[in-house]
């Protein structure tokens, strides 16, 4: 059977009332017009003769979000009967072109057993080396984020076409003309058409290496324009 997880933003009446069965359920660990992670509170409601496997993309969060920037993971009910799996990305909070993987042993030990992983092009050692020993330089690094996140967020949190959180380095503006306003000022984002949506994405995305001059042009520049 599949199901939609929720509906009219309700858990499904059908996750509500099964018992003794195995549910899967796929999901980003941050949606992508949204600034804050998912909520889990929701797998309170199903059961606990079912088991859960919740598989949850952190592209977005692991490297960022959680304790030490260790993803949304932390934030799942501790449940015997919940098991987590996790894909993500190292490209984005990283920087490093890899992916990963993680899960239980068992989990992890299928995986590995698994043609279509066996026959995937691996992660370059040079990367994965470098990536290990700069564990010590990511921490310090997050530090600096969260800094200029909080600043950047005080100063924007009352801009109605801004949506931001002081806990996330991404923030959307919903002016479909502030690409080329910021580009005018030689400030580059994200701006296309998202799949789902007929609005313009307009994505600004904050880095550690941000100086305060940079980041007061930025803020003045966006709300000059809304003034």
């Amino acid at each position: 059977m599949h199901c939609l997880v929720f509906k009219d933003s309700e858990l499904h009446s059908s996750l509500k009332s099964i018992k003794n069965k195995k549910i899967s359920i796929v999901l980003d660990g941050i949606a992508a017009f949204e600034t804050t992670p998912f909520s889990f509170g929701f797998l309170n409601e199903i059961d606990i003769s079912n088991t859960i496997y919740l598989v949850i993309d952190e592209s977005h969060s692991l490297g960022v979000l959680g304790k030490d920037g260790n993803g949304i993971s932390e934030l799942v009910p501790k449940r015997k009967n919940i098991k987590v799996i996790i894909t993500s990305s190292l490209g984005k909070a990283f920087g490093v072109n890899g992916g990963v993987i993680a899960g239980d042993l068992s989990f992890i030990n299928l995986i590995k057993k698994d043609n279509l992983f066996i026959g995937c092009a691996g992660m370059s050692p040079a990367f994965l080396e470098v990536f290990i020993n700069a564990q010590e330089i990511y921490k310090n690094q997050l530090v600096k984020l969260k800094t200029n996140m909080e600043y950047v967020y005080l100063q924007l949190k009352d801009n109605t076409v801004i949506t931001i959180d002081k806990t996330y380095p991404v923030f959307f503006h919903s002016d479909e003309k502030i690409e080329q306003i910021l580009l005018d000022k030689n400030i580059l984002i994200t701006s296309f058409y998202y799949a789902t949506s007929t609005k313009k994405f307009n994505r600004i995305v904050l880095n550690a290496n941000h100086t305060k001059a940079q980041l007061d042009f930025l803020i003045n520049s966006i709300n000059i324009k809304v003034k």
